[in-house]
């Protein structure tokens, strides 16, 4: 998983057999990290998802992020994941909501991926489900030190 800008972007080895089951050797992911890290190529993967989100804006809805009991759910108002590509959690007794997207990635077929915003206080448990659920083998956060004033 990894976070961009303040967002979390989840990597999953995704199974021919099953999609819904990840397949990670702990090996094979650090390998990966490097080789991004060695070419460079984090600023590549972070550009074609900005790229991405503006392919298909106008016929997209954001209805489960704008109901009221969902409001308070989202880190930042203005970003919210599209319906059809948004994560849904499957056992919560709040609701299936939780700010997160799927994303594919051309060059990374065998590889899904999560981006999602920084939990806030009121859904950090959401998010620790959503990694439990999805199986996510890494988290990598970046963000800004500093967020409305404070560490």
């Amino acid at each position: 998983m990894s976070v961009l800008g303040g967002a979390v972007l989840a990597s999953l080895n995704v199974s021919a057999a099953d999609p819904k089951e990840p397949d990670v050797e702990p090996s094979s992911l650090e390998r990966e990290l490097q080789t991004f890290d060695a070419l460079n190529s984090w600023g590549l993967y972070y550009e074609q998802i900005q790229n991405a989100s503006f392919l298909r804006t106008d016929s997209l809805k954001t209805s489960a992020a704008r109901l009221a009991e969902n409001r308070l759910k989202n880190r930042y108002r203005d970003i919210c994941p599209y319906d059809e590509t948004r994560v849904v959690l499957r056992q919560c007794s709040s609701g299936d909501y939780i700010n997160a997207s799927y994303v594919h990635i051309d060059e990374v077929p065998s590889r899904r991926y999560i981006l999602t915003q920084g939990p806030l206080q009121l859904t950090t448990q959401h998010f620790w489900q959503m990694v439990w659920e999805q199986h996510c083998p890494a988290i990598i956060m970046l963000n800004r030190i500093l967020e409305k004033g404070t560490i």
